[in-house]
């Protein structure tokens, strides 16, 4: 996690960019949203933010980009006192470990749970013009 946490904004940037681009194993068309839908649900969760007392603040999504780490938009996961994800229909507490507000680019862990991460293409696998 500390390579992680050492990361400058424009890796992480293009690692997200990379997560919600090109996600596809293999050389692909373009898809429809089902398609997309599809290929990507397993990895986005909802993430809840609460007060102290556990009253509902806030709620957004979350993209697994390890099968311990999410990445989501500070201002989603910041604005509560205590952040919970929800996977396999349970609420599971969860920690922010990186955040650049000025960029609204947080990263978190769950312990104890098992992600299912979004397949990351490599960029020197794509082509010119491969949708």
């Amino acid at each position: 996690m500390d390579a992680i946490m050492n990361l400058n904004y424009v890796t992480l940037r293009s690692l997200l960019l990379s997560v919600l681009v090109f996600s596809m194993n293999s050389k692909s068309y373009a898809l429809d949203g089902i398609s997309v839908y599809k290929r990507a649900a397993q990895s986005v969760y909802l993430v809840i933010g609460t007060s102290e007392d556990d009253k509902m603040k806030l709620s957004g999504s979350a993209v697994a980009i390890t099968e311990s780490i999410l990445a989501s938009n500070c201002h989603v996961v910041l604005g509560g006192a205590k952040l919970y994800l929800i996977g396999d229909r349970k609420q599971h507490r969860a920690f922010v470990f990186y955040h650049n507000q000025d960029q609204d680019l947080c990263l978190f862990s769950v312990p104890g749970f098992t992600l299912r991460p979004i397949n990351i293409r490599v960029s020197s696998d794509i082509e010119i013009g491969e949708k």
